[in-house]
């Protein structure tokens, strides 16, 4: 009985110096706001254009969508990557 009051005693203990999980995480839906911010448009940035050639190809690919028998676009047609 005394080395069961013992073994509970020590595990109380070392439970007791243990970390909190996640502390050293950042504040729950942080990164979540954080993409959804970089993905919102706001008043005064920069808008994307599409222009050149890629904007060509992509505007293309775009409109002819299921002109080829039903089929997808691929990375043929849609430049991936930005290259």
């Amino acid at each position: 009985m005394l080395k069961r009051i013992a073994i509970i005693a020590a595990g109380t203990v070392l439970t007791a110096c243990a970390g909190s999980p996640g502390e050293d995480l950042p504040p729950f839906g942080e990164t979540v706001m954080a993409i959804k911010e970089a993905q919102t448009w706001n008043e005064g940035d920069a808008v994307p254009t599409l222009t050149g050639e890629r904007g060509t190809r992509s505007l293309e690919a775009y409109r002819n969508r299921g002109a080829e028998g039903g089929r997808q676009a691929t990375s043929e047609t849609v430049e991936i990557g930005g290259k």
